[in-house]
């Protein structure tokens, strides 16, 4: 099955509007593929920037080429403030992964505007690895129009691998265990 390496750096956000009416803010932010919380990875809290937090946190997804091709998988960035009583969301920046990808390997540092928030900007930095090959892991449920290189009809199944895990995205998404979870695809 042929991937690519998708190295995110979330690097840190600015002029986030003080969602607090009290107390300091404390930022952090969650990435995930699609908005699908098994995919979701989030930065450690930063306790000390407030409305300018920083983060430095490098993540890496291993993702199916033809996600990195589809033009329907987004890279979703949550920007949330901790809280002892929930934690509120600022806002989020959606990236379309096949636009990244069509920017080039190399890596590439970005600004983008967080919806939801009048000024406020996410830096990130990210990098697309050369196709690489890996095995499927066993005991796995997937459908054959996979393998078949010949088959003209748009992706059935993309593999994400995040971490070692494997998700298979179609219309719903089919987990390890064999359940179904209608993720609203």
């Amino acid at each position: 099955m042929e991937c690519r390496k998708l190295d995110i750096t979330l690097v840190s956000a600015k002029n986030l509007p003080d969602v607090r009416n009290y107390g300091r803010m404390k930022v952090y932010a969650e990435i995930s593929i699609n908005g699908i919380s098994k995919t979701a990875e989030k930065t450690n809290v930063d306790k000390q920037n407030e409305c300018n937090p920083f983060w430095n946190c490098s993540i890496v997804y291993t993702i199916g080429e033809r996600a990195v091709q589809a033009t329907d998988i987004d890279l979703v960035i949550k920007l949330f403030c901790k809280r002892t009583l929930g934690d509120r969301y600022i806002g989020e920046v959606k990236l379309a992964l096949r636009s990244l990808f069509e920017n080039g390997l190399g890596a590439q540092n970005v600004s983008h505007a967080v919806s939801g928030t009048t000024s406020g900007i996410l830096n990130i930095s990210y990098s697309f690895g050369e196709k690489i090959v890996v095995q499927r892991p066993s005991g796995l449920y997937y459908d054959n129009t996979w393998d078949n290189e010949d088959n003209d009809n748009t992706w059935d199944y993309v593999p994400i691998i995040i971490q070692g895990a494997m998700i298979v995205i179609k219309v719903s998404i089919i987990l390890m265990t064999g359940g179904a979870f209608d993720g609203g695809l």
